[in-house]
């Protein structure tokens, strides 16, 4: 691998209308060639990570008909936030030559519950045999 792609994650809230500044991206080879490949970054106030060079096979290689290998290289980005559910997108194709921008939507946490994700089939309500909600609110 001795050519490179550029990556640059904007990261945003409502189809990428509200940028979200202070998002911690990683960025991590998924492929044997480049798991050592490791980025630490945040977003700014546009919600955009500074662009990185990221190592991809040789363009030539996207020249030839039934090449041995991929003429690209894949990467995971994980992305976190206080407040938003964390996301991690898998298998990021990366060209050599190419400047990428990996546009990402991220899910608010619900008001109620800043901290944790309960799952569904865990909340089960005491319902009388009318079904009516029964139990104490007060």
């Amino acid at each position: 691998m001795t050519d490179y792609g550029t990556l640059t994650v904007r990261v945003g809230l409502g189809s990428g209308a509200y940028p979200i500044e202070g998002a911690t991206v990683h960025i991590k080879g998924s492929d044997d060639d480049n798991a050592d490949v490791v980025f630490s970054l945040e977003t700014n106030r546009d919600g955009k990570t500074e662009s990185v060079r990221l190592p991809t096979p040789k363009k030539s290689l996207s020249l030839v008909p039934d090449p041995a290998s991929r003429p690209y290289s894949t990467y995971t980005v994980g992305i976190t936030k206080s407040g938003f559910y964390p996301l991690t997108i898998t298998d990021v194709a990366m060209f050599p030559g190419i400047f990428t921008t990996l546009p990402v939507n991220m899910i608010p946490l619900a008001e109620f519950d800043s901290a944790r994700v309960y799952p569904r089939d865990t909340l089960n309500p005491d319902t009388s045999e009318d079904g009516t909600l029964g139990g104490d609110f007060s």
